[in-house]
């Protein structure tokens, strides 16, 4: 069960984010971690060491990790949502697109009007910038995709 050894050991510095209930405010804080080293296992054998030589522990995170590979292939290669709402973030304080969100970030309404805002802007660029059209179609695919 080993893998050739690779020749250097990589050790990476992480990073976390978690959401925790901080109990002396008593509201819901987001703490970012950083400088997390981990050491890549050198060989299968250290792999499964760490893991405490658990097969079931080895087999659901080879499951995962083939089920999020499965996903991953079959990802079309158009722009992401991430990429093109990224692209048309300046646009967003041009008028007249900021007077159509009114709403905070949080508020009931703001996800609509920030919708509609997008839905605007993306119709505007395609009636009338063709070269931003173009341009949008060569915008990375894949990556995590925000809901904004």
């Amino acid at each position: 069960m080993s893998a050739p050894a690779p020749t250097v050991t990589t050790t990476e510095k992480l990073k976390g984010k978690f959401k925790v209930f901080d109990v002396a405010s008593f509201t819901f804080k987001q703490i970012e971690v950083n400088d997390i080293e981990f050491v890549a296992p050198a060989t299968t054998e250290e792999a499964f060491a760490r893991l405490g030589n658990d097969s079931k522990a080895v087999l659901t995170l080879l499951t995962d990790a083939l089920r999020a590979r499965a996903i991953n292939s079959a990802r079309p290669s158009a722009p992401s949502k991430a990429a093109v709402l990224d692209f048309i973030k300046g646009w967003r304080n041009a008028e007249p697109f900021r007077s159509m969100v009114t709403a905070s970030k949080g508020e009931a309404e703001w996800k609509p009007q920030y919708n509609a805002q997008t839905d605007a802007i993306l119709a505007k660029i395609k009636a009338d910038v063709p070269a931003l059209v173009e341009y949008i179609k060569t915008l990375p695919s894949g990556g995590d995709e925000d809901d904004e």
